[in-house]
């Protein structure tokens, strides 16, 4: 290909005709490129103001050495470092290399770990003799690396695009048409509350109008008439966008069950207590009265700090109990033991106010560590064995709710997802939480629709579910193969890459000077940084000139 090849090749993309197809094609050039390109970009501005963010986390964290500084550090570090793996691999330096500031920021952190009791060995984060006196838990920080990883409008763009593209007929069922009416005062009334506050409470923490609303939502639809042999009671998948008060509604949620399970016991459901909100709606989740159970969250170890600190400025420190499930098998023995604190709690004649925060890790090697056979993927099947060898684990306990938070990140049939599978399915109400939008891939949806046993997605149900997307993909791809949109974007990357290296040879014995962008996406700044920033501009302008099949 010759030099007047390369000014063109990306301007001579094939058309795709048939509309029928477009949607799939946009979805699957998305996932297999778009979304790179968009990474590519993030770890460009994280090498860019990598340093100083650094700079900043670490000396916050060796003046008050705390949890939550410390996993802010790690965080950063992994960021820049994706950012600086990528700078090295774009100026030939391999997996291998490693700059000088990568050694640097390794170092200093290496001896900030050893002062707290830990250090890397054979790439597991084991236990030393603290030099400080404060240890804090280091390794499950570093070893849940999927969900270090922090949600971003770039990602949530791009999963839009390719749900809307498959049209699987998911709507956003946003569940709180029918309360949009309804004042602050209104919902109040409805729930009994008197000046809004909700047991166990804190007096000066109100919910908003809208966390209200959720909540409503959240409980009411787990409710069914019990005379109706058609209600189905339906879980919830929370999919707020960041800084809406996920959290907060949850906790709301349970406090509004709390105040139920009072009622309940008052005159029993139905009887004259019962609020008009249910009207005839008297069975929990179609299995009758609310039991009386701990609830879990399942949470990233990033944010189990978040989490309780969140708990905190909920609820009365006295009006609930919070323990976190983590740590070795001997640690999960000991959570487990007759006279701890969990145990004693399920012997309380209230154990409702009980609350666990139980890290993803820990609980995956739990399940990982029985040993059961895999189960079938589209019938969210939980294997019979789990039942009897978990049952003096945390694991196989009962809960009054569940809540996977970061639901979007179990979407891989793995020993992660059939943990979640599993401690999901001894809860009684279930949620997933993700900051992703509705609007996300549709197998993606599946998984999370498994996870949470809406009664669609699972069993013979979810077995058909699983077939019709199957189906679907199976038909774009087929008439996606004659037209190959893969084949024009790899060509766009061999054309970008080749003159990206003759641009380098030639600037090599030149001054570093900013250059102007050529057509095929290079810089002649020479700098391999500059040069893949530019890549990802001109792709973009590709997209806008050529081939409008590629736009969202």
């Amino acid at each position: 290909m010759d030099e007047d090849d390369d000014q063109t090749a990306f301007a001579d993309q094939p058309q795709i005709h048939n509309q029928e197809y477009c949607g799939i094609t946009q979805a699957l050039t998305a996932r297999a490129y778009e979304r790179g390109m968009g990474r590519i970009e993030r770890a460009l501005t994280a090498v860019r103001k990598g340093s100083e963010e650094i700079q900043a986390a670490y000396k916050a964290a060796n003046q008050d050495l705390t949890d939550e500084r410390l996993a802010k550090l790690i965080r950063t570090f992994c960021y820049f470092c994706k950012g600086v793996r990528l700078e090295s691999a774009s100026s030939g330096g391999g997996k291998e290399a490693e700059s000088n500031k990568v050694k640097y920021w390794r170092k200093k952190i290496d001896s900030l770990m050893a002062s707290l009791g830990r250090t890397v060995e054979d790439g597991k984060i084991v236990r030393i003799d603290a030099t400080h006196a404060v240890q804090h838990s280091l390794d499950a920080e570093m070893e849940d690396d999927d969900d270090v990883k922090l949600d971003s409008d770039r990602d949530q763009a791009e999963e839009q695009a390719a749900a809307r593209a498959f049209n699987m007929g998911f709507e956003p069922d946003a569940g709180v048409e029918h309360l949009r009416s309804k004042i602050y005062a209104d919902l109040c009334k409805g729930w009994g509350l008197v000046h809004g506050i909700l047991p166990g409470g804190r007096k000066e923490r109100k919910a908003t109008w809208h966390q209200l609303v959720a909540a409503t939502e959240i409980v009411t639809r787990a409710f069914v008439d019990p005379s109706d042999p058609h209600a189905e009671p339906r879980p919830t998948l929370l999919a707020d966008k960041v800084g809406l008060g996920k959290t907060g509604t949850i906790i709301v949620a349970l406090q509004l069950l709390w105040h139920l399970i009072e009622l309940q016991d008052l005159e029993g459901a139905g009887g004259p207590a019962w609020l008009p909100i249910l009207g005839k709606k008297t069975s929990f989740m179609g299995l009758g009265p609310i039991p009386r159970l701990p609830s879990v969250f399942i949470v990233p170890t990033t944010l189990r700090i978040q989490y309780g600190d969140e708990i905190k400025t909920w609820l009365e420190d006295k009006q609930y109990e919070l323990l976190v499930y983590r740590g070795t098998e001997s640690a999960r023995k000991k959570f487990m033991a007759d006279s701890s604190p969990y145990r004693r709690a399920l012997a309380n004649q209230r154990p409702e106010p009980t609350l666990v925060i139980v890290e993803s890790p820990t609980l995956m090697q739990e399940y990982g560590d029985l040993h059961l056979p895999a189960g079938l993927k589209d019938t969210a099947e939980v294997p019979m064995e789990f039942y009897t060898q978990a049952a003096k684990s945390l694991i196989g306990q009962q809960s009054l709710m569940g809540i996977l938070d970061k639901s979007h990140s179990w979407r891989n049939f793995n020993t992660k997802y059939r943990a979640g599978l599993a401690i999901m399915s001894q809860a009684n109400l279930r949620i997933a939480m993700s900051a992703t939008p509705v609007y996300t891939h549709a197998r993606d949806l599946l998984a999370q629709g498994r996870l949470i046993r809406a009664l669609s997605f699972i069993d013979a149900r979810g077995a058909e579910l699983a077939r019709t997307i199957n189906q679907l993909v199976t038909k774009g791809q087929k008439g996606w193969q004659t037209i190959s949109d893969q084949d024009t974007l790899k060509q766009f990357i061999s054309v970008s890459a080749q003159k990206l290296r003759r641009d380098k040879d030639s600037s090599a014995s030149l001054p570093s000077t900013s250059g102007t962008s050529t057509p095929t996406g290079s810089s002649v700044s020479g700098d391999p940084i500059d040069a893949l920033a530019d890549l990802v501009v001109q792709y973009e302008l590709a997209q806008g000139q050529g081939n409008k099949t590629y736009g969202y």
